[in-house]
């Protein structure tokens, strides 16, 4: 496939800027456009789409190739054909469908017009055909795209009509929600050649971004979010988990609030408790893939180099790790010895004044090839310090890292200190009949009394620091 210069710099640069326009970010983001030479109009067979180009001025398609004779540029019959099959591909899926708007552009067809722009495409919600649809859409898409076609041509109108469907549920949700799940759409659909490139570019961006909130935007860091659904999916994979997701945004569309009651009802965890879970995820991906989490069959990360930012602790000195902004933001840790078969430990605290900071805290033992295993996880708040260890040694060569992921409505400044102690001994199984050695006292047992030594030890180390 030979690679043009503008199509390369389209994959490489992706939308600087959200794509998406509500019905209030109209002016905003330009009304609809006025071609810069003669408009032609091809109506689809089903009377919903109408796409306007022409041959001349700044807007005019790149390539006016016509290898089917039939009066209009390839270029032309593949958006169509791309657009086509998004919607059956959505339908299918149980979106609700596109529907035509309300006249404008000349007609009631849900318009797509190609045009000079600086972003690939615009998607704005406009008044839909029938009062009781509220919200069809038009579309724009970037003229430099037509210089040859293909799936990155089709693959960014399909982009842009996933928007016009999100905007059958809800047009008041918050950006990252929408370039996320759109891009997360566009790359099921599409993912091979130059968008295996912008793939790759995506991933990057998010896990070099883990100190970035989950719902920042800029810098393509919103259409990054689509690794979120990817996880949303394959977290313990079940049944379609997309569509309830915005019947849930139609009626409530802010984010945390919709997200954590669907987090309830699929795995009775809260939206923190499942952010822990994509930021410890995250802590596997692309380099330090473990293959245990993302899937490789689709949307996979292919960079050997790229990891999110892990920071080195020495064991059993005071590391201070500031998450700012602190709402959904995370940070990885890992211990610079394997500790020699020994028990992994950390103790964290936070700082006193950052009353709204929450952190959920989790320390993972990994074993000598970087898989995960044995793990204990705490919530930590203003109010004391939490305490995590692993009962069994590390396997020789193995290592253990710490996701902090911050889920609090303040930033968030976390003091943590690491190390390594003697492995729990295991109690031998009690003899049939024995009866019951259990006690009510939290403090009794093999468990505890090994436990508070090593708390004391850590009291000490810390008036020492």
């Amino acid at each position: 496939m030979t690679m043009s210069a503008s199509a390369l710099f389209a994959v490489l640069s992706l939308s600087t800027v959200p794509c998406v326009s509500g019905p209030a970010d109209i002016t905003g983001r330009g009304s609809r456009p006025t071609l810069s030479g003669t408009e032609q109009i091809v109506r689809s067979e089903d009377g919903l789409f109408a796409l306007h180009y022409t041959r001349e001025g700044e807007d005019r398609v790149q390539s006016v190739q016509d290898l089917d004779a039939d009066g209009r540029p390839d270029v032309v019959d593949e958006v169509l054909a791309g657009l086509e099959m998004a919607r059956s591909a959505f339908v299918a899926r149980g979106y609700r469908d596109v529907v035509r708007d309300a006249g404008g552009g000349g007609g009631p067809e849900l318009d797509v017009y190609i045009v000079d722009l600086a972003n690939n495409g615009f998607a704005n919600a406009v008044p839909a055909e029938a009062a009781e649809e509220p919200w069809s859409c038009y579309i724009r898409l970037a003229a430099d795209l037509t210089s040859q076609g293909g799936e990155l041509l089709q693959s960014v109108a399909a982009h842009e009509l996933n928007h016009c469907v999100q905007y059958r549920y809800t047009t008041t949700s918050d950006t990252w929600i929408y370039e996320s799940a759109a891009t997360f759409e566009q790359y099921g659909l599409y993912e091979s050649g130059l968008l295996e490139v912008g793939l790759q570019v995506l991933w990057g961006t998010r896990l070099s971004g883990a100190g970035r909130p989950l719902d920042d935007v800029g810098n393509r860091f919103e259409y990054a979010g689509f690794s979120w659904w990817k996880f949303w999916n394959e977290f313990q994979p079940g049944v379609e988990r997309m569509v309830p997701l915005w019947e849930a945004l139609a009626s409530e569309p802010r984010w945390r609030q919709a997200l954590d009651a669907q987090a309830l009802a699929l795995w009775e965890l809260t939206l923190p408790e499942i952010f822990l879970e994509f930021s410890t995820w995250n802590a596997f991906a692309c380099a330090r893939d473990d293959g245990g989490h993302y899937a490789q069959d689709a949307m996979p990360c292919l960079l050997e180099n790229v990891s999110v930012p892990v920071t080195l602790m020495a064991a059993d000195q005071e590391l201070v790790v500031v998450l700012d902004p602190g709402d959904y933001t995370s940070a990885t840790l890992e211990l610079d010895d394997d500790g020699g078969g020994q028990s992994p430990f950390v103790q964290c605290e936070l700082s006193e004044a950052q009353e709204q900071a929450q952190v959920l805290v989790r320390l993972i033992g990994l074993d000598q090839y970087g898989r995960r295993g044995a793990q204990a996880e705490a919530h930590l708040d203003p109010s004391g310090q939490i305490g995590l260890r692993l009962d069994e040694g590390l396997a020789i060569g193995g290592r253990a890292i710490v996701v902090l992921a911050s889920v609090g409505e303040a930033a968030a400044t976390v003091s943590c200190v690491a190390g390594f102690v003697e492995p729990l001994a295991q109690e031998p199984e009690a003899a049939a009949g024995d009866g019951c050695q259990c006690s009510t006292s939290p403090w009794a047992g093999t468990y505890w009394s090994l436990l508070v030594p090593w708390l004391l030890a850590w009291v000490v180390l810390r008036r020492r620091l």
